[in-house]
């Protein structure tokens, strides 16, 4: 072989192999939002996409870096993406959920909570974020299923105790809602004791 055209080839191997992956700018994407540069986050993420734009993963961070810079609709359409790409993907359904309860869609919020925990069942985050989403819809007597769902995973989540108490003072059940504040206070939960001295006798 032509010396020439070996040295050529070789020279072509060396450029592709160290041409920057769409992985590549998916780690750095991690690592910026890890130190919340979010923008910088947002912007690696995108050239992950240009290089791949089946990357469900990288729609899905790129949307939590646009959340935590207030970008809400254009996060919920990467997660939107995100799960058309990989529709089982059960943290883009609750990553949607979050979003949407940013814009106030309560309803949609809960629609993907639901989804996401028939994909993954028992996942206490998506149980306390639906319930979260509940009481904000006003839905008192399924938001206070839910943190009791949520205490049944995680005994020890205080706020899940202080925010069904919530929950049943909305419902006229004061007695019950100071149980549940005294309980939250006792575990080192200081909004409970808000609570309770506004509330209880």
């Amino acid at each position: 072989m032509n010396k020439t055209i070996f040295l050529f080839l070789i020279l072509i191997n060396f450029s592709v192999s160290g041409q920057t992956t769409s992985n590549d700018y998916f780690v750095k994407g991690n690592q910026k939002s890890n130190i919340k540069d979010y923008k910088g986050a947002v912007e690696e993420y995108t050239k992950a996409i240009e290089l791949d734009a089946k990357n469900a993963s990288a729609y899905n961070n790129r949307g939590l870096s646009k959340l935590q810079i207030e970008k809400d609709k254009s996060a919920i359409e990467d997660f939107t993406k995100a799960l058309e790409l990989q529709p089982t993907y059960a943290e883009a359904y609750n990553n949607r959920g979050l979003a949407r309860i940013q814009v106030r869609n309560f309803k949609g919020a809960i629609e993907d909570f639901t989804k996401s925990l028939e994909l993954v069942p028992n996942n206490v985050t998506a149980y306390n974020n639906r319930a979260n989403a509940k009481l904000a819809f006003d839905d008192y007597d399924a938001a206070m299923q839910d943190y009791t769902k949520v205490i049944s995973l995680d005994p020890k989540n205080a706020k899940a105790y202080c925010d069904r108490g919530t929950c049943k003072l909305q419902m006229q059940q004061l007695e019950e809602a100071c149980l549940d504040w005294q309980k939250a206070e006792k575990m080192g939960y200081k909004r409970a004791s808000e609570w309770i001295s506004n509330n209880c006798n």
